[in-house]
């Protein structure tokens, strides 16, 4: 199998570095980023298949080739220029504003009160220049962090979200191998195209985001319960979604099988959550940011959308509609996962 899969790392290490020639602006071309992508997903799905047919033992030469490939994927797109999301640049720019004492809740970016750190390359991308932040404090003590280190640095950002989304790698094959399975299954995340555009050319934060769930997750099956509330806490500072994990990695039975929730789990979890809040508390309730106007908002809803166009169609409620099926989605998975499966400990 290692043939197979440096024959495809080759195949997709060159469909990275065409697509980065054409991230350059996939707006204003013929569509050869949309093509480029789809085969990379087919490619990806193919080393997918290998490894998932896989009956003998892996062997550090795959896993080596597996990480060497990873590497050099991000590496290809690491210093081309954003062009799917402008999010970085609102990172880079509240860390300008907290670099110069400012509170990045108070003021959006087109306020006057921040007109004097305005510049050609970074504040005409940033988008909503009329709102704050939307991002929780643990996100911006990171913008700060990293703007401090290399300020003004778009490249410094990506390089240091795929070094994170890398660490998350290494992280999923000790928990993989914590769990008696086969660590080669790591290439499912580190080879996937969609995480390596979200977390390497986009810089989304979710390259910061990934270990600490991880580590929280190793944490929980290692029974280090203070741990797994500290990792959780501070992936949720940084991006509200880990906080559903938490009734997940919550152990609430002790070793007996008695129900004896370990209270560490969630009072360490509120602590990481709620201390990063501790610099920003000069804006009071906009601590919030923008995040309730974007709550509200709908773009790129996918499914959602063409629901609710049938669902009108019908004469019905979209949101309701819509509510009923994730609740029926819900059920069967939830059903699936605990009446389904075959026992295991724990």
């Amino acid at each position: 199998m290692t043939k197979r899969l440096l024959f495809l790392g080759l195949l997709l290490l060159g469909g990275y570095a065409f697509y980065a020639l054409s991230l350059r602006d996939p707006r204003l071309h013929d569509g050869s980023f949309q093509r480029t992508f789809f085969i990379t997903l087919v490619l990806y799905a193919i080393a997918v298949w290998l490894i998932l047919r896989r009956q003998s033992p892996s062997t550090t030469r795959e896993l080596i080739l597996i990480f060497a490939f990873a590497v050099g994927f991000r590496a290809v797109l690491v210093f081309s220029q954003p062009e799917l999301s402008s999010d970085m640049y609102r990172y880079v720019w509240d860390g300008r504003v907290q670099a110069n004492d400012i509170n990045p809740y108070l003021y959006p970016p087109g306020a006057d009160e921040v007109a004097h750190l305005r510049d050609e390359a970074v504040w005409p991308r940033i988008n909503r220049k009329e709102a704050v932040t939307v991002y929780p404090a643990g996100a911006e003590l990171a913008f700060a962090a990293i703007w401090r280190l290399w300020p003004d640095n778009v490249h410094w950002f990506q390089i240091v979200m795929a070094g994170g989304d890398l660490l998350a790698g290494a992280l999923l094959v000790v928990l993989l191998r914590a769990l008696g399975k086969n660590p080669l299954a790591v290439l499912i995340y580190l080879w996937s195209p969609l995480v390596i555009v979200e977390t390497t050319q986009s810089a989304h934060v979710d390259g910061l985001v990934l270990p600490l769930l991880l580590g929280a997750w190793l944490a929980r099956v290692k029974g280090r319960d203070g741990l797994t509330g500290l990792l959780l806490g501070a992936a949720t500072a940084l991006k509200l979604y880990p906080i559903l994990l938490l009734p997940v990695l919550w152990r609430a039975h002790d070793v007996e099988g008695r129900f004896r929730p370990a209270l560490s789990t969630p009072l360490v979890f509120l602590a990481a959550f709620l201390i990063p809040y501790l610099p920003y508390l000069s804006a009071g309730a906009g601590v919030i940011g923008y995040l309730p106007t974007y709550f509200g908002e709908q773009s790129n809803p996918g499914l959602a959308f063409f629901i609710g166009l049938l669902a009108k169609w019908m004469g019905g409620s979209p949101e309701i509609v819509i509510f009923l099926l994730l609740f029926a989605t819900l059920t069967v998975i939830y059903y699936a996962l605990f009446y389904l499966r075959p026992p295991a400990d724990n």
